[in-house]
């Protein structure tokens, strides 16, 4: 089913413009219990279920006046990651947390769903004009930025952390400059400040073509 949709919708988005728009979804099973097996827990660690992370195709129009109609009209599904959480032993989230972070590959982990997800659209869409891979501020992380595609796929991805910049600046400084148009805002600056800016790690230096930063998704 995924495969037939995923060719209908390259087929729509050649040499559109088009958003690749991902972000996860949970689908909670509790009031279904009694009749439900084999399935893991939701994000609350004990209600069964699942998680459903789509990566939706829309058209993201010409920014031609007659083309208005078109902007923003879904033109199908390019993949869909469907994941499941075991249930974590007892013991609370302190005796879980040193296990939570170990050092482990990007693939092994559930982060690794927005990487897919972004390989997914450079895989099925490579004879649209333009790909943007739109994301929320969970994808904000080095090896998204770092995975390799094609010179016409970009992101667009809700920063999470005030990061060190090449040239020594911090990024929430260097986008409030352009305030007027990015939208930023103080939330921004809120949500920033518990971050962990991590200082001078090569990891964390963005270049110019690897992000671009909508403050205001």
């Amino acid at each position: 089913m995924l495969s037939t949709a995923a060719d209908h919708t390259a087929r729509a988005a050649h040499e559109r413009h088009v958003l690749a728009i991902q972000d996860t979804t949970e689908l909670n099973f509790s009031g279904h219990a009694g009749s439900k097996r084999g399935f893991g827990v939701v994000g609350n660690g004990r209600d069964i279920g699942l998680f459903l992370h789509p990566v939706i195709v829309v058209d993201a129009g010409s920014g031609d006046p007659l083309q208005v109609g078109h902007a923003g009209g879904i033109l199908g599904l390019a993949d869909a990651f469907i994941s499941s959480r075991k249930k974590a032993p007892p013991g609370g989230r302190k005796q879980r947390e040193p296990e939570r972070r170990k050092a482990r590959p990007i693939e092994t982990r559930e982060t690794g769903r927005w990487i897919d997800g972004l390989r997914a659209a450079d895989r099925l869409l490579g004879g649209a004009a333009m790909v943007t891979v739109i994301a929320d501020c969970e994808s904000d992380i080095y090896e998204e930025f770092a995975t390799p595609r094609s010179a016409h796929v970009h992101l667009l991805v809700r920063a999470a952390y005030n990061r060190r910049l090449t040239n020594g600046g911090k990024l929430f400084a260097a986008m409030a400059v352009h305030a007027g148009f990015c939208g930023a805002g103080d939330r921004h600056s809120r949500q920033a400040g518990p971050a962990r800016a991590r200082g001078a790690n090569p990891r964390e230096l963005w270049r110019n073509r690897s992000c671009a930063i909508a403050w205001g998704l």
